[in-house]
């Protein structure tokens, strides 16, 4: 059994091999020569020494070879090609190069069985490279500049992630640090937060400035800032409103109820015993308890405080240019002031555990209707948040 598992293994391993040898030669057939020196080069990283490697050392030279003959000529041809401006392309050609050198230079020296070492025309490519990298740059910055002096903001995030990549490029290039700043606010949507009442109730001003109150609910991102109060420096792009249609607010209701219960208890009077005063014991030896049952009542006066607020609105995305509303959406919520307490008279057995901890409860007094805007104030802004969330501006 052991022998034939290592004939499997050994077999899997020939399959295996043979699978990857021949996934480079198709991709070496087919001219997709950067895939077979990546298969080569992680093959022979893992053993460049092993005899049934060898065939990859092969294959890694002629992929290497046509992959530079290849690109070489595209170089060369871009260089010629005077009509288009071919930077980026020229750039991204050489670092391919000599990542492909570099990724062939840490497995050197690769030998053969028969101790001959594999060749590969490595090129210095860092003055080409260097020349390159200056020349897109150079066209990044402009085409940045370009960008930044479009009135679109769309431009100026594509400005942006132009001058992002020249800072990965070539760190502290000019003034693209302070391009980039240029760039994230001419690219940012404004938007002002607003709260109108058109309902029949007084919204105080404390309230209306808790609502705006968005700290901690992360509405901001990157292109988008959100303001509580209109900073007349600033252009605003859009505007959230939110208006209030409807506040209705229920009477305070105080409820009673009364009713008898009644319950039977257990009252243990001690053992039994025979005639001649011996305690009677169960089969398990256990004594004999001599229980009474009795019926307890009790009066119940049940108290039940409630008052209500209802709040309904509309949330309008305003584009402040046009000022036409482009979106509505419905927004409503209700808080309920609910209090319960109990008195009894009579026997407190006849009360279950709820009834007894509604016992101690006592009546208290009733919130202000204005006490109870706020106390719905916390759901609105919740609901308020969750609608910006999920409806950002394009």
């Amino acid at each position: 059994m052991k022998v034939n598992y290592l004939i499997y293994l050994f077999a899997t391993l020939i399959l295996m091999s043979c699978s990857g040898l021949k996934k480079t030669k198709q991709a070496l057939n087919s001219g997709n020569y950067e895939q077979a020196i990546y298969i080569a080069t992680s093959k022979l990283q893992r053993n460049k020494d092993k005899k049934s490697n060898e065939s990859y050392i092969k294959l890694l030279e002629q992929a290497h070879k046509k992959f530079a003959q290849e690109k070489e000529a595209r170089l060369r041809f871009l260089k010629k090609d005077k009509l288009s401006n071919h930077n980026e392309e020229i750039y991204d050609t050489y670092a391919q190069l000599d990542a492909i050198q570099r990724k062939i230079n840490a497995l050197m020296p690769l030998n053969y069985q028969n101790g001959k070492t594999a060749k590969f025309n490595i090129r210095d490519y860092s003055a080409e490279i260097i020349k390159a990298k200056n020349n897109y740059v150079s066209d990044l910055y402009n085409q940045s500049q370009t960008l930044l002096n479009e009135t679109p903001k769309e431009s100026a995030r594509l400005a942006f992630d132009k001058l992002q990549l020249i800072n990965q490029l070539a760190p502290n290039y000019k003034n693209t640090i302070e391009l980039l700043n240029q760039a994230h606010i001419q690219g940012t949507d404004y938007i002002y937060l607003s709260v109108e009442n058109h309902s029949d109730k007084v919204i105080p001003k404390t309230l209306e400035k808790d609502i705006l109150n968005f700290s901690g609910y992360d509405l901001d991102n990157f292109w988008q800032s959100y303001h509580a109060y209109i900073n007349p420096e600033i252009n605003y792009d859009y505007g959230i409103h939110l208006d209030f249609k409807t506040i209705e607010i229920s009477p305070e209701k105080l409820n009673e109820r009364e009713e008898v219960i009644q319950k039977e208890i257990t009252i243990r009077k001690g053992y039994r015993k025979d005639r001649n005063g011996n305690y009677l014991k169960d089969n398990e030896g256990n004594k004999i308890e001599l229980n009474e049952t009795k019926t307890v009542k009790a009066t119940l006066l049940t108290t039940t405080q409630f008052k209500a607020i209802y709040v309904k609105g509309q949330v309008d995305y305003l584009d402040t240019k046009t000022n036409q509303v482009l979106r509505s959406f419905p927004l409503d919520t209700e808080f309920i002031f609910e209090n319960i307490f109990t008195r009894f008279n009579g026997d407190k057995r006849a009360l279950n555990k709820k009834q007894l901890i509604l016992a101690q409860n006592n009546f208290v007094g009733f919130p202000t209707s204005e006490q109870m805007l706020f106390y719905a104030a916390t759901n609105i802004k919740e609901k308020l948040a969750s609608i910006i969330r999920q409806n950002r501006f394009n």
